[in-house]
């Protein structure tokens, strides 16, 4: 019980209202175990499942559900960053996801993506010899 109310807390720390919160953790992610185990593509299509729903539900749709553009992005740096304990064997607490550590955690995670860019770059191919004396 303990560690939902840290995650929940964490969510709101990343800038989603407690409604989104709890939107969020009813699509799964409940904890950094769950979410270390998730990728952008998972987040983005949890955000676009909820989004969708809420649409069709129209006025009916419970609580004030909004994903703001920086919450998303702090969310998407708080699970890159647990992926690095994950990886290394070594317990996840969400405690030390706190501020002031978060602006360091998400610039983290876009030099990350920066780097995850540039690799996908593939360089031009040389144009074809004509002249070997050139």
């Amino acid at each position: 019980m303990a560690a939902a109310i840290a995650f929940n807390q964490a969510l709101i720390q990343c800038g989603f209202n407690a409604d989104t919160a709890v939107a969020i953790t009813a699509e799964g992610f409940v904890s950094l175990a769950n979410l270390a185990a998730a990728d952008d593509k998972d987040i983005d299509g949890m955000i676009k499942n909820v989004r969708d729903t809420h649409r069709e539900m129209g006025v009916a749709a419970p609580g004030n559900v909004t994903f703001v553009f920086m919450a998303i992005k702090k969310f998407k740096a708080m699970q890159f960053w647990a992926k690095e304990p994950v990886h290394r064997n070594h317990p996840l607490n969400i405690g030390l996801y706190a501020e002031p550590l978060v602006m360091e955690y998400l610039r983290h995670y876009e030099e990350h993506q920066e780097w995850t860019a540039l690799e996908q770059i593939e360089p031009d191919k040389p144009s074809k010899l004509t002249n070997p004396d050139n």
